[in-house]
């Protein structure tokens, strides 16, 4: 029989599960039940505390210890992956968002009186500000279309892991 060390309080169901991985509630009970068999020093069930040996019954060799479904498996590496997709185009926006903002200001600022009062007189400032307020134009259109290709992206990778993980459940 397998013999353990408690490093810290716990209960004999917490060591059971920690042992054998999660059983259903009839076979954990019974497996509980029979640690404390085993077990008489053990005065109660809900308190082990650190630094006592226990000895583990072994399951059947008939009831092998469950093993958590692939499926499940799956599905949760399915949702890690779809919250750091949410997450990477949080972030993404965001720099986006951004950028549009600061292109929002240059323009306010271009078009501001003092700012033409401050140009006034400048040689060649109109043609350079005619350049830069297409540049500025130009920026912001790349932005949207950046915004919402990272959107179609995204729907399209979640899309597909949800497919994913119908196909493994």
């Amino acid at each position: 029989m397998p013999i353990t060390a408690i490093n810290a309080d716990t209960t004999v169901e917490k060591l059971v599960t920690r042992m054998f991985g999660k059983l259903p509630a009839a076979r954990l009970r019974a497996v509980t039940e029979a640690t404390l068999a085993a077990n008489p020093h053990l005065a109660d069930e809900r308190n082990v505390p650190a630094g006592t040996v226990v000895v583990v019954p072994p399951l059947d060799v008939a009831d092998p210890p469950p093993v958590r479904e692939e499926a499940t498996i799956a599905d949760d590496h399915v949702k890690a992956i779809a919250g750091a997709l949410a997450s990477y185009q949080e972030r993404i926006m965001g720099g986006l968002e951004e950028r549009a903002k600061m292109l929002g200001d240059s323009s306010k600022l271009l078009g501001s009186s003092q700012f033409k009062r401050d140009v006034e007189g400048v040689e060649d400032a109109a043609p350079l500000l005619g350049e830069l307020a297409a540049a500025l134009k130009n920026e912001r259109r790349e932005i949207a279309d950046q915004r919402e290709q990272v959107a179609k992206d995204i729907a399209g990778l979640t899309d597909a892991l949800t497919a994913l993980a119908r196909q493994l459940g």
